[in-house]
């Protein structure tokens, strides 16, 4: 089974504790539980892989405004997006206490530099299959097997597309 958590437990101590949402005892208090639940995650013999994805400042605003101006696109962006710009320094030094501390043996960051989002998925993906390599070996049932194969930069939207559609079992959460 295969489970894919977007931006989930997190949101307290980035969302919430930047824009007042939450009360500091309420998401200092987020800390624990993060930990908790993922230690939890982890004693079940769960790989947790946790990304951060950073963009730049510069490269968000050129996303957003794409966005903006792309009717395909247009979805992806809302007022609240554009609102949070105004917060920027306030969510790096949020997402710097996050991962300074959530990052834990059994549940690790991995800092991307994502402003190139094909380098960015293909670190990603490395490190992913990295993980789960690992774990496979550590479990004792198969050792050297790579779970994601790719020739190239440019193949690697196709080869993440095709190897998750063939997932029996894939939850994407939101």
């Amino acid at each position: 089974h295969y489970t894919l958590f977007d931006r989930s437990w997190y949101g307290r101590v980035l969302v919430e504790r930047v824009r007042g949402f939450a009360q500091a005892p309420d998401w200092q208090r987020a800390y624990d539980e993060i930990h908790e639940f993922e230690r939890q995650l982890a004693e079940h013999r769960v790989i947790v892989a946790k990304f951060w994805l950073a963009v730049s400042r510069e490269e968000q605003l050129e996303r957003f405004a794409e966005r903006d101006r792309n009717p395909l696109k247009r979805f992806k962006v809302d007022p609240e997006d554009w609102a949070n710009r105004k917060h920027w320094a306030a969510y790096q030094r949020a997402a710097q206490d996050m991962v300074a501390r959530t990052d834990t043996r059994h549940a690790p960051w991995t800092i991307v530099p994502a402003d190139d989002k094909r380098r960015a998925r293909l670190t990603v993906l490395r490190t992913l299959g990295d993980r789960v390599e690992a774990a496979i070996d550590l479990a004792g049932v198969v050792s050297h097997v790579t779970l994601v194969e790719y020739d190239a930069q440019l193949r690697a939207d196709a080869v993440l597309t095709r190897k998750l559609h063939s997932l029996p079992n894939v939850t994407v959460i939101t």
